[in-house]
């Protein structure tokens, strides 16, 4: 019961972080070239959906029909969600233990089914606990989204965005949010990792 409780609550608790993303836009970073911190791995658990969607939180399903690079042997990510009175998106999360620096969260969405206005996207929170449950202490998502209907993936990306002091953790979440009808989105090839430091960090 209690682990139901928590992922209730942590579920909510996204619920109105990805409300606040929404409205308050994303934010964004320049990048300093003389930077002490060169590019880090790749941070994500299984971030290419090889033959699952292990490791990553929510309602999403294995998609062996569709991926990013045409591997037969490998699949995606597939979120679907219809258009409900809130009018709320559909999130797959991973959360992740960070310490302060830049990061950039970056992937491939093609979507599948929906209107004009249905689109998949990508949100990045930092926190000073380590389970990602939070009012962030900063915050982005993805620079545009892929809206509408596609024949192809298309990229997305974060950015650079800065985890201040204190940072213990990262929120990772891929959304796809329906405006008039159901929405069907597929993610691959996520990648999320150190990068050089930013100049000013996102506000």
């Amino acid at each position: 019961m209690r682990q139901v409780f928590v992922a209730q609550r942590h579920r909510l608790q996204i619920g109105l972080f990805v409300m606040a993303v929404l409205v308050a836009g994303a934010g964004s970073a320049a990048v300093d070239p003389g930077d002490a911190h060169p590019t880090g791995p790749n941070l994500l658990t299984n971030p290419g959906f090889d033959g699952d969607v292990s490791s990553w939180l929510g309602p999403a399903t294995w998609d062996s029909r569709h991926d990013a690079g045409g591997n037969r042997d490998s699949g995606s990510l597939r979120l679907s969600r219809p258009r409900t009175s809130s009018n709320s998106c559909a999130t797959e999360e991973q959360c992740l233990a960070v310490n302060p620096g830049t990061y950039e969260l970056s992937g491939k969405a093609l979507v599948l089914a929906g209107d004009s206005n249905g689109s998949a996207s990508l949100r990045l929170h930092f926190c000073a606990t380590t389970d990602c449950m939070c009012s962030p202490l900063s915050f982005g998502g993805s620079l545009g989204l892929v809206r509408g209907r596609q024949d192809a993936w298309l990229p997305l990306t974060t950015g650079p965005l800065v985890a201040p002091a204190g940072t213990q953790s990262a929120g990772i979440l891929l959304l796809a949010c329906p405006e008039k009808d159901l929405v069907e989105a597929d993610f691959d090839d996520m990648v999320f990792r150190r990068v050089p430091t930013a100049t000013n960090p996102p506000k």
